[in-house]
C-alpha cells in the first residue's frame, strides 16, 4: 500500500498526462537494477520518482531561463517528412531523396493510390471493418446500392500514438515520454501566451502601415507580450508578377517594417515574427505550397530583426501544441 501511495502521489502531479506518467514510471522501475523480485516496495518507487522529479526540476530550470523563442519551431512545407504505407508489410516507410518539380505520368495514379492506402490502414484497424461489410440492397441484376457512406470511426489519440510511435509525420521530431510530461506541464503554464495573426500587410500603403504601428504600440504596452506575430501576405497592394517592376522599392519597404518592429523593444526581445507569402507575392509560382519570400526582399528587414522567420505557405508551427498555418 505504501508503494501504491507513492505511485499515486507521483501520477497526481500530472493531471493531464496520467497515462504517460504511469508508463514512464513503469519503464524506470523495470530498468531499476536494485529490484530483486516482482514485488515493488516503497523504497524502490521513492528512489525512482525522486530521480524523475529531479530531472523534471532541471528541465524546468532550463526552460525558465530560456525565452519562448526556443519553444517555437516552424516546419517548412518542403521539409515535412514524406511517408508512404506499405500494404504488404503493414507499416509506413519514409520516402528517401528529393521529389522532382515536374511529376511523371504515373504520379497522378500514385497520388490516389497513396490516399487510398492511407485510408485503408486507418479503417482496417477498426473492429467494425476487420472484415469487408456493406450496407447494400441487391437488385435482380446483381448490382448494389450504397445506403450509407461516411468517415472512418474516430480513433482515440492515445491509441494512435501507441500504434504510430516513432514516426515523425509532423516534422517537429519525436518526443520521449519525459518530454511529453514536461510539455504537458508547460502547456498549463502557457495559458497567457498568445499568437497574433495578421494578413494583407500592404507595405506600400501608408494607411495599412499606420494601423499596423497602432497594433504594435498596443501590444508593446501589455503585461505579457505575444509569443509570436504571424504576418501573412500579400505584402504589396499590386500583384508581384512579371509586370511588376518595383522590387527594389518593396525591399526598402520591408526594411521600414523592420525599423518599425525594432522601435518596440519589448516585442523585439520577447516576441518572434513569422512571415508567410500570400498568393500574389514574389515567388517562382502561384501554386501551393509556395516557397518562402525571396531573400533579396527580406535582407533589409533582417538587419533590424535578425531572428525573423520566413517560411512557406502553408507551413507547420510547433509550440507545445501543433498548429498548421496557411493563407
Amino acid at each position: 500500500m505504501d508503494a501504491l501511495d507513492e505511485i499515486l502521489s507521483f501520477v497526481n502531479r500530472f493531471p493531464d498526462a496520467e497515462d504517460e506518467a504511469i508508463d514512464l514510471l513503469l519503464d524506470q522501475l523495470e530498468h531499476e537494477s536494485s529490484l530483486k523480485s516482482s514485488i515493488i516496495d516503497k523504497e524502490s518507487v521513492n528512489r525512482v520518482t525522486s530521480v524523475l522529479l529531479q530531472a523534471e526540476a532541471a528541465a524546468e530550470g532550463d526552460s525558465g531561463s530560456a525565452s519562448n523563442h526556443s519553444a517555437i519551431r516552424v516546419i517548412d512545407a518542403f521539409l515535412v517528412p514524406k511517408f508512404r504505407y506499405d500494404s504488404i508489410k503493414k507499416h509506413f516507410y519514409q520516402h528517401a531523396g528529393s521529389l522532382p518539380i515536374h511529376g511523371e505520368a504515373s504520379a497522378k495514379a500514385a497520388l490516389y493510390r497513396d490516399r487510398f492506402l492511407l485510408l485503408f490502414q486507418r479503417v482496417s484497424r477498426d473492429q467494425h471493418f476487420s472484415r469487408p461489410s456493406f450496407d447494400v440492397v441487391n437488385s435482380e441484376f446483381g448490382s448494389c446500392e450504397v445506403i450509407t457512406c461516411g468517415f472512418p470511426p474516430l480513433e482515440d489519440r492515445d491509441q494512435s500514438l501507441k500504434l504510430l510511435a516513432g514516426y515523425d509525420f509532423f516534422g517537429g521530431g519525436t518526443l520521449k515520454k519525459e518530454d511529453t510530461l514536461r510539455l504537458a506541464d508547460l502547456e498549463k503554464r502557457a495559458a497567457n501566451d498568445m499568437f497574433v495573426i495578421l494578413s494583407d500587410i500592404w507595405l506600400d500603403n501608408e494607411e495599412v502601415m499606420g494601423k499596423l504601428e497602432v497594433v504594435l504600440d498596443g501590444f508593446e504596452s501589455v503585461e505579457v507580450v505575444p509569443s509570436l506575430f504571424v504576418f501573412m501576405g500579400n505584402f504589396c497592394s499590386h500583384p508581384c508578377n512579371l509586370s511588376f517592376h518595383s522590387f527594389s522599392s518593396l525591399r526598402l519597404q520591408f526594411g521600414k517594417l523592420g525599423q518599425m518592429i525594432a522601435a518596440h523593444p519589448r516585442l523585439k526581445e520577447h516576441s518572434r515574427f513569422l512571415f508567410i507569402p500570400g498568393p500574389d507575392d514574389a515567388g517562382p509560382s502561384t501554386v501551393l505550397p509556395r516557397c518562402a519570400l525571396p531573400k533579396y526582399l527580406t535582407e533589409e528587414l533582417q538587419k533590424y530583426i535578425p531572428n525573423a522567420i520566413f517560411s512557406s505557405n502553408p507551413c507547420r508551427l510547433n509550440f507545445l501544441i501543433t498548429v498548421q498555418l496557411n493563407h
